[in-house]
């Protein structure tokens, strides 16, 4: 059986289905790779030897290049907005640490595109986040409790999380008296930061 290529005329993608297979792929080669690789090693190169190795996908420079990007810049920029925005669970810490060290190196850089380009995929991974949880929490919150809560659920997530990448010591639990009888119960820090905060906030509202 022959190869599949991006030109193969059965197989032939679409411009979106070849830019979205090329994103994936140099968010892959970045995370793999890690932030030692300075952005400018970010090449259509190395993600033609990833999608082929991994996916059997040969893609070719003329099928990418002034087809979909203008430049190779235009391609990195487009990479480091998509590392940027996290799109897994916010219950998933490892995957939440893992992006937040990315974001923190990508926008602690010296001002330019690079920087430009973290910030606004950090920014819709925020609203994305906030919205859900405003939504998870639309049956019993108000509209303006609801943003509050969901901003600093995501605050002090952030917080603890970046506090266990820089030490490398996972969060210790909370024993707090919560249980039946007053049994001893663990509470990681933001669960008990975000159960006083919502009883703050429904109290304000009750008032």
């Amino acid at each position: 059986m022959g190869e599949l290529t991006d030109t193969t005329p059965k197989m032939r993608r679409s411009r979106a289905e070849l830019e979205e297979l090329m994103i994936e792929g140099g968010v892959a080669v970045l995370d793999a790779h890690g932030l030692e690789v300075q952005i400018s090693s970010l090449t259509y190169a190395r993600v033609f030897e990833h999608l082929e190795r991994t996916a059997g996908i040969k893609v070719t420079y003329g099928s990418v290049h002034e087809r979909i990007w203008d430049s190779i810049q235009a391609f990195q920029l487009a990479v480091i907005e998509r590392s940027a925005l996290w799109e897994s669970s916010p219950d998933d810490t490892d995957d939440w640490t893992s992006w937040l060290r990315t974001a923190v190196a990508l926008t602690s850089q010296p001002d330019g595109p690079v920087v430009d380009a973290a910030v606004t995929g950090a920014r819709e991974r925020y609203a994305r986040i906030d919205a859900l949880a405003e939504e998870s929490t639309a049956d019993s919150l108000p509209a303006e409790s609801r943003a509050a809560l969901a901003h600093l659920s995501t605050a002090v997530r952030d917080g603890v999380n970046l506090r266990e990448a820089v030490t490398g010591e996972a969060e210790a639990p909370i024993l707090l008296p919560t249980g039946p009888g007053g049994e001893l119960e663990e509470w990681t820090t933001h669960a008990l930061a975000m159960w006083g905060v919502a009883a703050a906030l429904s109290g304000l509202d009750g008032d």
